[in-house]
């Protein structure tokens, strides 16, 4: 069985796209991002741009992506 990936980043721009690919989507003000989400590739600093994380540590696993990967049970 298939599952319908969700993008978390433009292909054209490469910046993280909302919410999937945003470490902390709730977050208020929305940007900037402390983290990266994993598969969105980059921190999120205003609309137009973003940083690739310095480390591992700088990143997260969203729960579209744990979902993706199986490290969670999927949500109906």
């Amino acid at each position: 069985m298939f599952r319908k990936l969700h993008p978390q980043y433009g292909l054209a721009t490469l910046q993280p796209l909302f919410p999937h690919g945003y470490a902390e989507p709730q977050r208020s003000p929305r940007l900037p991002q402390r983290f990266a989400e994993i598969m969105g590739g980059r921190t999120p600093i205003d609309d137009t741009h973003a940083e690739i994380p310095a480390s591992l540590s700088d990143t997260v696993i969203g729960e579209q992506t744990a979902t993706e990967i199986a490290l969670r049970p999927p949500t109906h």
